[in-house]
């Protein structure tokens, strides 16, 4: 190979101090100069593999191309004396060869440096490939890979199949390329690649990684910046495999590996960003459209699918039982209209309505869906189907899992399947109900059409010709790597996650996640609507998640408060207590299965921020999900009472997890400066002052001023809230006995109920009937609270203990003048003597005294009682939710500057 005469080459070396075993650069040696001819170049590392290294060369000098190329060797300091005479005979016989000398750095250095040279003095490369000293290359290789790069203009690099002599191996790495593949499962480029000079500008190796997952790491780098690669399996690469070798090594290692890349890349491939490639390669989802007949691939419903006709799905049906590394089935199928999708979309359901049918076909072979109206509710029920208790006569929708619909595709008889419409269904069954605020009379569809759709469509792809082709495998090479169906499971086994919630990330907007115990209408879920809305009328996206009970109780004036709505079915974690205690209060840890963890994490890991309304189990995700990037805060309202009187609840639990919270919303000063004589950081904690959950309209304001002006002799007092202990229901049965025997002229009004069926005993419930106590249902909507407020002159709340009161500050803007105990933030909501009236909180008696000299003191002095009403409505007129999240709303602009924006409601 050495016997033709050309000048030569440039023999180049760092300036670095000499070290044994190398020849140092002498007189002779020049500088680089720019070479705008070149336009590929290999690059050779070598260490160590002195002879072996003339096979490269001689195979890279092989090389047919349209185009000069050059040949760069980088010696890494290799201490063997022949390398560098080698090297340097290499350079001297040949232009088009470079040798490059540098100290030992290890493989990553050494195609730096490489990289480095060839970027700076080939203005013109077109392409470079990475050739071990080791390996050898076809002629054309390079020109047939250049051919594929030009043809794919949107490929980063090409890499080939694995071919390996001496120890013979071939490797099928020729699957469709995928970036989620490669970011959660394996490496799918070996370093031997030929990459676009473009991305040589940009990326380099990572000279920290020395245990031979280098080439990984480089890759993932390159996927992070939006490139991605493709598969030659002609390319013409030859690679040595030996008994033993450093990629057997590596393998030894590839746990460690795999946590490493891992945790380097969290931030770069967020689980959303990460759906967002299972979305474009491997959807989860299949839908036959029974009106268009078209079949959609996706995992978000809310961005376009992937189309086939019938004819192209059957022939990608069959391919994938032979070869599902290549060709793609989804593993969940589904039949019926995509009018309903996006009748879903419009009511914010659809994402929750595919994750709830997810998990139940993980324990059933199909599940149907009804659809059912509801203006007050949005809720999720559960009936699983039995012998004389089939399917409901109409449905929007039937779900089977892949491996079920398989089985019946290679049967010609579709009774089985045809048998979901009857009373005596053959199959396992879950029909699962959604109530909403929807149009049920477009989307249903009969039962017997619905499962006759599924059947056909079944029938067509057992007919198909494809099918006679099941048993033919047509790649020679060793399967490698898994199905493509199974990329979501890797995904999810990948974040240490349950079922995802199928939503990709739009980066217009960030997503907030707000997640409640219960979707009713107590107070701290109000204030998180309230901070939903604020938060998506300043242009982010909202989202509730109701991790207990079966729905969330629709309030007018939030209406515009949350994008989607999220119901956790039937698979409710358990929502206080756990395994251990802190403080006096319980709590669960990630480890225990009944705070179900990964189904938390896995229907919050699509998310930007989350914000735990108060939801115990949650904390135990909540590390989980911050080591993801997202955002973590803790909206925290009041302390708790144990039944002996002990402090406990989510102040001490917002404290037991305080490393895993980002930020601690707060609903009085009172909250924070307790909290932080308890040790929680004060840059950690933010003050939002709650304000009324509805609002008067003027009209009703100015009608409620004039009527104050008018007191009358009978004092109207309302009690409104629940019938439980914390509320001081004794008290309250103590307050109108006293009232009655003292002759007081006042009308008590009771709205509410107790929490709990059956909490209140039934001495209790004996004392109420007694006094004459009858509570009225409660009332929700904001007329109704506005006009039991406007016809009483006083609201009493003799609690045991608050936070800061919702029913305070509604009851003010009213000009309903509160008398509460001084318990919580009370005494910041009412100013004593002006706007309300405040009693200290000792033993029972003494409260129940302090009331009723309140109230008598009101029902005489009608001026007071009407200054009082005055200055209530005063100065409710300054308290928004608007200008108390102001802060918070500023604080999650700077977080995400490039993603508020807006909205109309």
């Amino acid at each position: 190979m050495f016997n033709d005469a050309r000048p030569r080459g440039p023999v180049l070396a760092t300036p670095l101090a000499p070290f044994l075993g190398v020849r140092q650069p002498n007189d002779e040696d020049i500088e680089p100069r720019p070479d705008g001819t070149v336009q590929f170049a290999i690059l050779i590392p070598v260490y160590k593999h002195s002879i072996l290294l003339i096979e490269a060369v001689e195979s890279a000098l092989q090389q047919v191309v349209d185009g000069r190329l050059a040949v760069v060797i980088v010696n890494d300091g290799c201490p063997h004396v022949e390398t560098d005479q080698l090297c340097f005979l290499l350079a001297q016989a040949y232009e088009n060869v470079v040798y490059l000398n540098k100290p030992n750095g290890g493989p990553s250095s050494a195609r730096n440096f490489g990289i480095d040279y060839i970027v700076n003095v080939y203005p013109n490369l077109k392409a470079a490939f990475f050739l071990d000293a080791d390996n050898r290359l076809s002629p054309h290789a390079i020109a047939h890979g250049w051919a594929l790069l030009e043809k794919h203009p949107d490929v980063g690099w090409l890499f080939p199949a694995i071919n390996t002599f001496e120890v013979e191996w071939n490797g099928d790495y020729s699957i469709p390329y995928s970036r989620l593949l490669h970011v959660v499962y394996e490496n799918l480029s070996d370093t031997g690649s030929l990459i676009r000079a473009e991305l040589l500008k940009h990326l380099r190796f990572n000279v920290d990684a020395t245990s031979g997952f280098e080439d990984w790491d480089f890759w993932l780098d390159a996927v992070s910046r939006g490139y991605k690669g493709m598969c030659s399996d002609l390319f013409g690469l030859e690679y040595r495999n030996r008994a033993e070798s450093r990629c057997k090594e590596v393998g030894r290692d590839r746990t460690s590996i795999s946590k490493y890349l891992k945790d380097r890349y969290k931030k770069k491939f967020t689980p959303r960003k990460l759906l967002g490639y299972e979305h474009e390669e491997s959807p989860r989802y299949c839908w036959f459209d029974t009106e268009s007949m078209a079949i959609n691939m996706f995992t978000d419903p809310a961005i376009s699918p992937k189309s086939y006709v019938l004819k192209d799905f059957c022939r990608n049906f069959w391919a994938a039982q032979e070869e599902p590394d290549k060709f793609l089935t989804p593993d969940l199928m589904f039949w019926g209209s995509s009018h309903v999708i996006q009748q879903l979309l419009g009511v914010g359901l659809a994402h929750t309505l595919f994750w709830l049918i997810e998990r139940q076909l993980k324990a059933h072979q199909f599940v149907a869906v009804t659809l059912a109206r509801n203006t007050r509710e949005i809720s999720v029920s559960f009936r699983a189907i039995a012998t004389g208790a089939g399917l409901s006569d109409r449905l929007i929708l039937i779900a089977g899992r892949h491996d079920i619909l398989r089985s019946c595709a290679n049967s010609s008889d579709q009774g089985w399947l045809m048998s979901l419409a009857s009373q005596e269904p053959g199959p396992s069954a879950m029909e699962i109900t959604i109530a909403a605020p929807v149009d049920v009379s477009r989307q249903t569809q009969l039962l017997s059409s619905l499962v006759g759709a599924m059947a056909l469509s079944v029938s067509h792809i057992h007919n198909s010709s494809y099918r006679t082709a099941l048993n033919v495998r047509w790649a020679w090479r060793s399967r490698l790597f898994p199905a493509m169906r199974e990329y979501p499971a890797l995904l999810e086994r990948h974040l240490n996650s349950g079922t995802l919630l199928p939503r990709v990330q739009e980066p217009a907007r960030a997503d907030v996640a707000f997640v409640v115990p219960f979707g009713s209408f107590g107070g701290s879920e109000k204030v998180g609507y309230a901070c939903a809305q604020q938060l998506r009328r300043a242009g982010f996206r909202t989202h509730l998640f109701v991790i207990g009970g079966s729905g969330f109780k629709i309030i007018p004036e939030f209406n515009d408060a949350f994008d989607t709505v999220n119901l956790i079915g039937n698979e409710v974690p358990a929502l206080w207590g756990g395994g251990s205690s802190g403080r006096g209060t319980e709590f669960g840890v990630a480890s225990e299965p009944e705070m179900r963890t990964p189904l938390l994490v896995g229907l919050l890991a699509s998310m930007d921020v989350v914000v735990n309304c108060q939801a115990a189990p949650l904390n135990a995700a909540i590390g989980e999900l911050r080591a993801m990037g997202i955002m973590t805060i803790s909206y925290i309202h009041l302390f708790d009472r144990s039944d002996l009187g002990r402090e406990v609840g989510h102040p001490f639990l917002g404290l037991l997890f305080e490393h895993a919270y980002d930020l601690f919303l707060l609903c009085s000063h009172n909250l924070r400066h307790r909290l932080y004589a308890l040790g929680l950081p004060r840059e950690k904690m933010m003050t939002v002052e709650n304000a009324p959950s509805f609002s008067l309209s003027a009209d009703k304001l100015k009608s409620i001023r004039a009527k104050r002006k008018e007191a009358t002799e009978t004092l109207n007092v309302l009690y409104i809230g629940r019938m439980d202990t914390q509320k001081g229901l004794e008290r309250i049965i103590d307050i109108v006995v006293h009232c009655n025997n003292a002759g007081l002229k006042a009308n008590f009004r009771f709205i509410g109920a107790n929490l709990v069926e059956g909490s209140v005993n039934t001495a209790t419930r004996d004392s109420m009937q007694r006094a004459n106590i009858v509570f009225e249902p409660p009332v929700f909507s904001a007329d109704k609270l506005g006009n039991a407020f406007a016809k009483a002159d006083v609201m009493i709340l003799p609690s045991r203990w608050e936070g800061a009161p919702l029913v305070i500050l509604e009851a003010q803007q009213a000009g309903c003048i509160p008398i509460a105990t001084d318990v919580g933030a009370v005494s910041e909501l009412i100013s004593n003597g002006k706007n309300g009236v405040v009693i200290p909180n000792s033993d029972d008696h003494s409260v129940v005294l302090g009331f009723v000299g309140a109230l008598a003191m009101l029902q005489r002095d009608r001026d007071e009682r009407q200054k009082m009403a005055l200055a209530a409505m005063d100065q409710l007129l300054t308290i928004s939710w608007e200008r108390s999240f102001e802060a918070f709303t500023a604080l999650m602009n700077k977080r995400f500057p490039d993603k508020a924006r807006p909205v109309s409601n």
